[in-house]
């Protein structure tokens, strides 16, 4: 019985190493550079504090709804939700994208 307890604690031991190295190494990856498209046709940028951000107004006359546009995490503006945010602003939606990173 006391064999077998020793192969488990070496078993659970290396998986603990193991789960701790991959965890140093993830934490202290280099990041990949923040992309920062520019608004294109019909957009601006703005800036919300020091974070860019691209607004699309809503095209025609009259009080219009709002979207915020949120991405994922990557925390820049990328062309295929400016080309979102574009179409949403042609059917009357004001839009604004912020390139905010967590």
């Amino acid at each position: 019985m006391k064999r077998w307890k020793k192969i488990l604690l070496g078993v659970l031991v290396l998986i603990v190493g193991l789960f701790g190295a991959g965890a140093y190494f993830w934490s202290n990856r280099e990041l990949p550079p923040i992309s920062i498209a520019e608004p294109g046709v019909g957009g601006r940028r703005v800036m919300l504090g020091d974070v860019p951000a691209n607004y699309y107004p809503a095209v025609g006359n009259g009080p219009h709804p709002a979207i915020l546009l949120l991405g994922g995490s990557e925390g820049s503006l990328r062309e295929a939700r400016n080309v979102y945010a574009r179409a949403l602003a042609a059917e009357g939606y004001a839009v604004l994208y912020p390139g905010y990173y967590m």
